[in-house]
């Protein structure tokens, strides 16, 4: 069967990142312009808290679904974040084991961490003093209740502070 397949794709494991993409990547956020209300490069954990009262409400993490769940600061699963400009736009991105998700929206407003294809539930944000808002829209992550996290336009939205990770 390897003989059927280019000499390129001969041992190369379905996982492994592309040396050409990553290279694109850095020089994608090498040129990405400031963000306003954002952190500055680099990873970080986000911090989360009711906007209206301060009350805390755990870090953005990842469920075994990879809908965006709201954890301990200390549980495996809180997801380690970067701000990333695709094609103009920015994202919020992870990294997972074994490839890139960006924050998105599911079904019934659900936030998720969709893959980077054209496939995946995937949405450019906006970063601002308040929260993260999908991109050109009103709506915000909240907290839907059980440690999950929707979107919406809604007075109890997250208030997000940015956490470095070194």
């Amino acid at each position: 069967m390897a003989q059927d397949m280019p000499a390129n794709m001969v041992n190369l494991k379905v996982d492994s990142p592309d040396p050409k993409l990553e290279r694109q990547r850095a020089e994608q956020i090498a040129r990405a312009p400031a963000l306003a209300g954002a952190p500055p490069p680099g990873k970080f954990k986000v911090k989360c808290s009711v906007n209206a009262t301060g009350q805390a409400l755990g870090f953005l993490g990842v469920s075994q679904n990879n809908f965006v769940d709201l954890l301990s600061e200390n549980d495996s699963n809180v997801a380690i974040c970067e701000y990333v400009n695709y094609n103009g736009q920015n994202y919020l991105q992870i990294d997972s084991a074994t490839v890139y998700r960006w924050l998105g929206i599911a079904d019934n407003d659900y936030a998720c961490w969709g893959l980077t294809t054209a496939g995946g539930w995937h949405n450019p944000v906006t970063p601002k003093d308040d929260g993260i808002y999908l991109a050109n829209e009103k709506r915000t992550l909240y907290p839907y209740g059980n440690g999950w996290v929707c979107w919406g336009d809604t007075a109890s939205n997250i208030k997000v502070e940015y956490i470095p990770v070194r």
